[in-house]
């Protein structure tokens, strides 16, 4: 998950916005128990704020790494998979190296 959805309190840092609390609030219901062991966060305080109900249910910390560098696309990019078929094209683009 990228980040629930932002407040208009602060353009650099924003916080989460009422949808974007409940919406940390689902995940936390989501996948509070499904065994997730690790979560990470940006150093934005709206990354952070999606998944603190979910480390607070989990008893998990949150790892924050820096935030990646903006790509030039605003499509997601994903993990590299191996071949698909031609009939089932990759929608995403690779994640740089």
């Amino acid at each position: 998950m990228r980040h629930g959805e932002k407040a208009a309190d602060d353009p650099s840092d924003p916080s989460l916005s009422p949808a974007g609390e409940a919406r940390a609030k689902a995940l936390a219901e989501l996948l509070g128990h499904a065994g997730v062991t690790h979560l990470f966060a940006s150093e934005y305080r709206r990354t952070q704020a999606t998944l603190r109900p979910l480390a607070d249910a989990a008893g998990l910390q949150i790892t924050v790494l820096p935030a990646a560098a903006r790509r030039s696309s605003s499509r997601p990019c994903a993990p590299s998979r191996p071949e698909r078929s031609p009939s089932s094209p990759a929608t995403r683009t690779p994640c740089p190296a």
